[in-house]
């Protein structure tokens, strides 16, 4: 039976729309063997400690990518 090793990288954005990790950081470990299972996006409020006229429902703030690789027996 296979086995399988995982990996995650978490990113997120601050108010400024910029992303915690860049994306070739993480599509990089596709050369070490790695396969994109799942990526996950979560819509969150960027704005939680102003008034709440300033949240931004449906807008993805953060993400949750997995990936796996085959153990070698």
């Amino acid at each position: 039976m296979q086995k399988w090793e995982y990996k995650t990288f978490y990113r997120s954005r601050n108010s400024n729309s910029k992303w915690s990790l860049d994306i070739e950081e993480i599509i990089a470990c596709g050369k070490e063997g790695w396969e994109l299972i799942a990526v996950t996006p979560r819509s969150g409020d960027l704005y939680a400690n102003l008034p709440s006229s300033t949240t931004t429902p449906g807008y993805t703030s953060e993400e949750l990518w997995v990936f796996k690789r085959p153990i070698e027996d």
